[in-house]
């Protein structure tokens, strides 16, 4: 036939190469008809089956081959390796031929659906061509689902054909990356990117055809359509406007009735709510016939000016209906709540009324109040709803019946708050005393106490301290009569009170009294044991006095005289009896603070101080002892002396007396009882001799009493 396959063989030095060399038709020749196309696989289909059956041409190559070898004496392996090249070589040719093959098949392929799919894009211009147009809503939903038919059977072989054509663009689209059919470049490109050309214009007819046909097939189904809807909402319209007719006139006279209790009212309203579903459907389709007119007015219809008004009237129907039903759903609503609540709110008005004769002026006050908050609420809501439906009969027989109750109980309440205003005032004036009074014992006693912990280390501080916290005990024990007049009156005030006021009462009342006493306690322990500190630290002034006074007086010089022993005994007696009474105070001082269970004073360091001064006089008296025996031993010292000066003295007068008797003896000198002068003489000097031994004896005497005092005298001027 016309198809030839020319081969070559060539030498390159020790090696062969299998070259191809024409090939006719070309690879990528493609039939523009199904005849063609068809013809050309036929043709191929024969080359094939003569190759097959024919000796292969390798063999005759590579004896061809041998001979070249043989005659140029090449080795055997490039020989064996030459083999095998011619032979992957003549493998290569065939697969080339059956490539042909398959471009050829998809081709006739191709030719063949798109003939099909041009069959049937004639069968849908047809449908889509300007016959008449029925008017019956049957005959156009047959005339659409044919014209859709037609449509999707076309659709269906134009796919077909397009994906033989893809699937032979794919095929060509290899071969041209190829590019060769042996080893010289580009040999096939040329060819193949004819080819690909040739095939993707026939797919783009293809869509051109499809394009062109899509417009006239939707217009032709927008015109049927419109015509569908036109009659379907017509037909839907007047049906709608039955329905909402005959929906309107039953709620019309049924509206006034709301039952007269909660189960009355449910059980209309579950009556009410089964037509919900169908005036929602009734809403959404009348919504949906109005939209469904407007784009057919919108499309240029010829009737859509007058069913756009008729779709809005049957609009403003709906309207009407669902807002019927919804202000008969919501009165119903509130029936049921108002019916519930007056039932509840009468039940708590029987319950307030029963609460009211033992009722507190504070919950009296709060019963009245609820009785108001309780009606006010419920009688509005039933207000409301005979405003919106005055005939409801059931909501005005529980309003009347509400606002009966509710007089009845403002009037018992007004009557016993009158009764309850004394207990209140009573009450309050309690609670404002009671307050006051525990402020006070807070913020004053209790501060008082925790401010004032030192109680000082003089006796100055100690007694500020003592007569700060008299000054406030005094003040306490005021405050304490306040706070039993106020105790006197609770009594009186619980009998009038409920259980929680009562309670409250007492709780208060015994704070009051605990915190009072507590402090009473606290303050007395106080001042008893500031008492006894207050006291030490007097006795210790007084003891130093004391100490100091007799100090003075011993280390006095000249020392105190005989007259004033007496006295400075009595004070030395006095310093000993002081510090045995310090020594008894502070003993029982320290007892007594540890007793001491308060936090806040500083007994602690009181007791410090306390053993602290006892210690100093401690060592002090000791000393004072010590200087007084000193000075008993200095006073007998110059008790002696001063007996012996004495004794001394009354001789030194004796020898004075008889030393001034000697006159006596010597004067007369001259005896006048004597008449001689020798007997004159010899008296004279019996006289002289006497006189004169008188005169050495007094003179021994004088010197005895002189050595005597200065011996006295000596033995005192250390002392």
């Amino acid at each position: 036939g016309s198809t030839r396959i020319v081969i070559a063989l060539l030498q390159s030095r020790e090696w062969l190469e299998l070259r191809v060399v024409e090939m006719t038709p070309e690879l990528t020749l493609l039939g523009a008809t199904l005849a063609e196309a068809t013809a050309m696989l036929s043709a191929h289909e024969q080359v094939l089956l003569k190759i097959h059956s024919k000796q292969s041409p390798v063999e005759e190559l590579l004896r061809q081959a041998d001979q070249l070898i043989a005659s140029q004496h090449t080795r055997a392996e490039v020989y064996t390796a030459m083999a095998e090249s011619l032979s992957l070589a003549w493998q290569d040719i065939n697969t080339l031929l059956h490539k042909r093959k398959e471009i050829l098949e998809y081709n006739v392929k191709y030719h063949s659906d798109a003939a099909v799919c041009l069959e049937r894009t004639r069968a849908l211009e047809l449908a889509c061509s300007g016959a008449p147009l029925p008017v019956e809503v049957s005959d156009l939903r047959d005339l659409l689902t044919r014209l859709s038919d037609v449509k999707r059977s076309m659709l269906e072989s134009l796919m077909a054909a397009l994906q033989d054509g893809r699937a032979l663009l794919d095929t060509l689209r290899l071969l041209a990356t190829e590019g060769s059919l042996d080893s010289r470049p580009g040999q096939t490109k040329a060819s193949t990117e004819s080819a690909i050309s040739q095939v993707e214009h026939w797919l783009e007819d293809l869509h051109d055809r499809r394009r062109t046909l899509e417009v006239s097939w939707q217009a032709r189904k927008t015109q049927l359509e419109q015509c569908l809807a036109l009659a379907l909402l017509t037909t839907d319209l007047r049906l709608l406007e039955e329905i909402y007719t005959d929906r309107l006139d039953s709620l019309g006279r049924n509206c006034a009735e709301l039952g007269d209790s909660v189960a009355s009212a449910e059980l209309l309203l579950h009556e009410h709510q089964k037509l919900l579903p169908e005036a929602k459907e009734l809403q959404e389709q009348g919504l949906k016939i109005l939209r469904a007119t407007e784009q057919l007015a919108a499309t240029g219809h010829f009737a859509g000016e007058e069913a756009i008004a008729q779709a809005y009237q049957l609009l403003q129907t709906s309207t009407e209906y669902q807002d019927t039903m919804e202000r008969r759903e919501r009165n119903l609503h509130d029936a049921m709540a108002f019916f519930g609540n007056a039932r509840t709110t009468l039940t708590q008005l029987g319950q307030l009324d029963k609460e009211l004769s033992g009722a507190s002026q504070t919950q009296l006050s709060s019963l009245q109040e609820s009785v108001a908050d309780a009606c006010s609420p419920v009688l509005q809501q039933g207000y409301k709803i005979l405003e919106d439906v005055p005939a409801a009969k059931g909501v005005k027989n529980v309003v009347d019946e509400l606002e009966n109750f509710k007089l009845k109980l403002s009037l018992h309440c007004s009557s016993l708050l009158e009764e309850n205003l004394r207990v209140t005032q009573t009450l309050n004036n309690f609670l404002e005393k009671q307050n006051q009074l525990y402020s006070w014992l807070v913020n004053t006693m209790e501060a008082f106490i925790q401010g004032h912990q030192d109680m000082g280390s003089v006796l100055a501080v100690a007694k500020d301290f003592q007569q700060q916290h008299h000054r406030m005990l005094n003040e306490l024990q005021v405050k304490g009569t306040e706070i039993n007049a106020l105790l006197s009156t609770v009594p009186e005030l619980l009998i009038a009170l409920d259980d929680e006021g009562r309670a409250n009462v007492e709780g208060k009342a015994e704070m009051l009294h605990t915190q009072w006493t507590t402090l009473r306690q606290v303050l007395e322990r106080r001042t008893e044991l500031t008492a006894l500190y207050v006291k030490f630290h007097s006795l210790i002034v007084e003891l130093a006095t004391h100490i100091d006074s007799v100090t003075e007086k011993l280390t006095r010089q000249p020392p105190p005289p005989q007259s004033e022993r007496r006295q400075l005994e009595e004070e030395y007696s006095a310093v000993t009896q002081l510090f045995t009474q310090l020594g008894a105070v502070a003993d029982n001082f320290t007892q007594d603070s540890y007793q001491t269970t308060e936090p806040y004073l500083a007994v602690e360091r009181a007791r410090l101080c306390v053993d602290t001064l006892r210690q100093h006089f401690a060592d002090r008296v000791a000393g004072l002892q010590a200087l007084w025996q000193q000075w008993e031993q200095r006073l007998d010292t110059s008790r002696l002396t001063a007996q012996r000066w004495a004794l001394n003295m009354a001789d030194s007068n004796r020898t004075v007396d008889w030393v001034s008797k000697l006159d006596s003896q010597l004067y007369p000198v001259l005896d006048e009882s004597l008449t001689t002068a020798k007997s004159m003489v010899r008296d004279v000097e019996e006289k002289r001799e006497k006189v004169l031994s008188e005169i050495r004896r007094a003179q021994a005497e004088v010197q005895l009493r002189l050595s005597t005092a200065d011996e006295i005298l000596a033995q005192a001027e250390p002392q």
